[in-house]
């Protein structure tokens, strides 16, 4: 029973429909001359065609697939695949390298897509469909020509790994931005789970109000016959006793009444669970941009680990850089405009640190940097101007 289809590194142009399996197929196909891709079957579980021709796709995705990985990295598609929304077990969705301009709104449907690679295409904005992958890990959105980032792509709850570099942003958002998404989230989650309550309560009310029909009329025979049999005792007691007859009163079940809860908490929305300290980006990749200033709201990520921002036109950095971001480990500010690093503190807690500052224009070193290069692996400062001309002068008198 075949479960592994490896055909990658030939020169095949053309590849029969893969449907009819009955078991989980992985199918590699990169490497070729295909110039369209495959009809799938439900049962393939992997795809892969890098580095093929294609440039369209003939077949709609099959419905109810089992694929959780398709990748069609460095090919000539202008546009992501058609029904690629039917594939809600899609957990990593490969689109680099090709020349792609617009993004379908169906992306915004893969509730289970975890890893999103759309590196050297041709976009020139974040596609806003991205904001409902809840469960996305990984973003690259590399070397394309986006000049504006939405405060949104901050406040993904599952986002770890952020790459931006090669496009042509000049600023991130502000913190007021990124704060006020983070509102509008919270306010969207709490209007859905208010409907979502609410359509549950209509529900509950339906059938509350047919089971209190149904219990009425039991109650009502029961208590006609009750009702029957006390007026015949009555009517006996009355002969006997010559009392007025009296009309008995009828009975209803107050526990069939619709209950309102009134403790009723909504869910806790996006905006409430990850606040902008508590996010879990750790890696942000904003090289080859066109910054002119360190953002100042990558300074509120506490988690971040790995900072890349080379090739930009930054010239200061943060004092308290090192206090703010506690887990850096790998800072990255090479081939910038940087003149004065001297004031940068460096708490005592930091004791592995890949730091780049060289390519810039420093004139003046940090203080105690023997003590810096005790807490550090890495400090890198070579090519600075500033520097070696302050040393030639030095090495002159």
């Amino acid at each position: 029973m075949l479960q592994t289809l490896f055909a990658a590194y030939n020169n095949i142009t053309f590849c029969p429909p893969l449907i009819g399996f009955k078991s989980e197929l992985r199918v590699n196909l990169s490497f070729n001359l295909l110039e369209s891709m495959p009809q799938l079957g439900s049962d393939v579980e992997s795809f892969a065609a890098d580095r093929n021709k294609i440039t369209r796709i003939d077949k709609e995705l099959p419905k109810n697939s089992k694929l959780t990985i398709l990748s069609l990295r460095l090919n000539k598609l202008e546009n992501v695949p058609q029904g690629i929304s039917n594939l809600p077990l899609l957990t990593m969705l490969l689109l680099g390298g090709n020349q792609i301009k617009t993004i379908s709104s169906e992306i915004g449907m893969l509730t289970s897509l975890r890893t999103l690679d759309l590196s050297l295409n041709m976009l020139d904005h974040v596609p806003g469909c991205l904001q409902y992958l809840r469960e996305l890990n990984k973003l690259s959105l590399a070397f394309n020509r986006i000049k504006h980032i939405p405060a949104w792509l901050f406040i993904l709850p599952l986002l770890k790994i952020l790459i931006l570099s090669g496009n042509r942003i000049e600023e991130l958002p502000t913190e007021e931005e990124v704060g006020s998404a983070m509102l509008q989230a919270q306010n969207a989650g709490n209007t859905e789970s208010k409907t979502l309550n609410a359509n549950q309560q209509q529900q509950q009310n339906k059938g509350n109000q047919n089971n209190c029909k149904s219990s009425q009329g039991q109650n009502l025979i029961i208590n006609q016959n009750q009702n029957q049999n006390y007026i015949q005792n009555q009517q006996k007691s009355n002969s006997q006793s010559k009392i007025p007859q009296t009309r008995s009163s009828t009975f209803m079940d107050s526990n069939f009444a619709p209950q309102t809860d009134s403790n009723h908490k909504i869910t806790p929305s996006l905006a409430e669970s990850g606040n902008i300290q508590a996010s879990p980006l750790v890696h942000v990749a904003l090289s080859s941009n066109r910054l002119t200033q360190f953002p100042s709201v990558l300074l509120r990520f506490t988690s971040l680990a790995q900072l890349f921002m080379a090739h930009n036109a930054i010239s200061e950095v943060p004092i308290k850089l090192f206090h703010l971001l506690p887990q850096i480990v790998r800072l990255d500010l090479s081939f910038n405009k940087i003149r004065d690093i001297s004031q940068i503190e460096m708490p005592m807690h930091i004791r592995a640190v890949f730091f780049d500052f060289s390519h810039n224009r420093i004139s003046q070193l940090p203080e105690r940097v023997e003590k810096m290069e005790l807490r550090m692996r890495s400090l890198d400062i070579k090519e600075n101007e500033e520097i070696q001309a302050a040393k030639e002068q030095m090495e002159k008198q």
